[in-house]
């Protein structure tokens, strides 16, 4: 009898609940598009666009350019900070020549796809890894910012570079020192 009447309540409670679900109504997503425009990116355009980042980066870094490092970043946080006076400080704050750069790598970290409207944002992050330089310290630096965010161009591009000192200088071994650049 147990099995029966749980059968039972089962039916009801099923019963009442599909209906609920087919009353739902769902909101269009088009509804807050400006465009029509329907883009899914490839992988390779993917790793072509973070492995420029990266390099541009890697490359300013080493040079010490302001302008370089300016220029991968999205205009929104351009009119929002002077990303060529936070940079120099960014260049001050790695004690000396950089003279090894031991890994680097970039990748979409979160991204917005709804099948019938493709994709709507792409999230990418990066790593500067072991990054030494002459006065024997040793360096971090990440970044982030968006590969695509549908009907805003000015957020593409990074929004924000850190770096942090990894030679362990707190008495715990962590990192004491960090610098950002552009958003938090």
């Amino acid at each position: 009898m147990k099995y029966s009447r749980g059968m039972f309540f089962f039916s009801v409670i099923l019963q009442l609940f599909i209906p609920g679900c087919a009353m739902i109504k769902r909101q269009p997503i088009d509804a807050t598009f400006k465009s029509n425009e329907y883009k899914v990116f490839t992988n390779e355009e993917i790793e072509a666009e973070t492995s420029a980042v990266t390099d541009a980066i890697v490359e300013a870094i080493k040079s010490g350019d302001a302008d370089a490092i300016e220029k991968v970043y999205c205009e929104e946080t351009k009119e929002k900070h002077d990303i060529k006076n936070e940079a120099e400080s960014l260049f001050q704050f790695i004690d000396g020549d950089v003279i090894e750069i031991q890994n680097s790598y970039a990748g979409i970290s979160s991204s917005t796809y709804y099948k019938d409207y493709g994709d709507i944002e792409l999230f990418y992050s990066g790593r500067i890894e072991g990054i030494k330089t002459d006065t024997e310290k040793t360096y971090e630096i990440g970044f982030y910012g968006y590969f695509y965010y549908r009907d805003h161009d000015e957020k593409k591009g990074v929004s924000t570079i850190y770096a942090f000192e990894t030679n362990g200088n707190a008495e715990d071994g962590s990192t004491e020192t960090g610098f950002r650049v552009g958003d938090e």
